[in-house]
């Protein structure tokens, strides 16, 4: 009886035979699965959007020095400092991950 290909097999149609991935073999041999070094992408997408909250922080910071001065009107929103920082974090995790993604380029 043949048996069906598991995820770590595949049959050859045309010669009949079961072709091993080398990449199952190599995880199986460093001990299972382990986290992913950051490459350079990832280390770009992450620099990009710690910088898009560091400046979104200095915003917020200035803004709230500027309310002390005498008849300032301005009121701080919330929103204009948590969407930012969401979209950067977003942005930052999808390039990380998937780096031909545009939009978490576009996010940062």
């Amino acid at each position: 009886m043949h048996s069906a290909p598991g995820p770590r097999s595949r049959n050859d149609s045309r010669t009949g035979t079961t072709h091993t991935l080398v990449v199952a073999k190599a995880r199986r041999a460093s001990g299972g699965t382990r986290a992913r070094p950051l490459t350079s992408w990832a280390t770009l997408a992450y620099s990009i959007g710690a910088l898009c909250v560091a400046t979104t922080l200095d915003v917020f910071v200035l803004e709230v020095v500027d309310l002390g001065r005498p008849g300032n009107t301005y009121v701080v929103d919330a929103f204009e400092v948590v969407m930012p920082i969401t979209f950067a974090a977003a942005g930052a995790l999808i390039a990380s991950r998937l780096p031909a993604n545009p939009i978490g380029w576009l996010f940062c």
